[in-house]
């Protein structure tokens, strides 16, 4: 059984070679948008390592200073334990009672100090919290960046096939034609 392929001019066949040849050159266009585009996700993918690295060490920074934090806590526990035993032992023991004001006075000046410890330890863990939003919100642009360029390779993809597809057509076109000649 032969197939039967409708008569196409030449001048439709120019034609199609004409839009092949322009589809070609809008994919080597598209090829070269592409390579930039890859250029570019590797040079965000390394800001994100930059910024993966940097979270890491925020994160270990605010470890230390949370375990800062515990250690100023078990001082002032600690502090204020001998303060208490202080307070009791002037109760018992008047006489010890300029003994016991010197060693009020140290563990006082010891809350202080944590205290102040602690205010700084704070300062620095929201610091620290403000440097991990900006760099989340740093990451979320570059996520959008590169889910744009996965849909425009999907779309280089699709018009990829067309135009195989249409220089397949083409190709079957142009044999019928020169078998059709001889």
């Amino acid at each position: 059984m032969s197939k039967i392929i409708p008569f196409i001019s030449h001048k439709a066949v120019e034609a199609n070679r004409k839009g092949i040849s322009d589809n070609r050159q809008a994919i080597e266009v598209n090829r070269q948008g592409i390579a930039e585009n890859r250029e570019a996700i590797e040079v965000n993918r390394q800001a994100i390592e930059v910024n993966r690295q940097g979270i890491a060490e925020n994160r270990e920074a605010i470890e230390v200073n949370r375990q800062a934090i515990e250690v100023n806590r078990q001082g002032i526990t600690e502090n204020r334990e001998a303060i208490e035993v202080n307070r009791q032992a002037i109760e018992v023991n008047r006489q010890g009672i300029a003994e016991n004001r010197e060693a009020i006075e140290v563990n006082r000046q010891a809350i202080e100090a944590n205290g102040v410890a602690i205010a700084k330890n704070g300062e620095k863990i929201h610091e620290l919290g403000l440097k991990f939003e900006d760099q989340q919100s740093n990451l979320k642009a570059v996520l959008e960046v590169v889910t744009h360029i996965d849909k425009r390779l999907d779309q280089l993809d699709k018009v990829t096939a067309i135009v195989a597809n249409h220089e397949d057509r083409i190709s079957a076109v142009e044999h019928y034609i020169k078998a059709s000649g001889d």
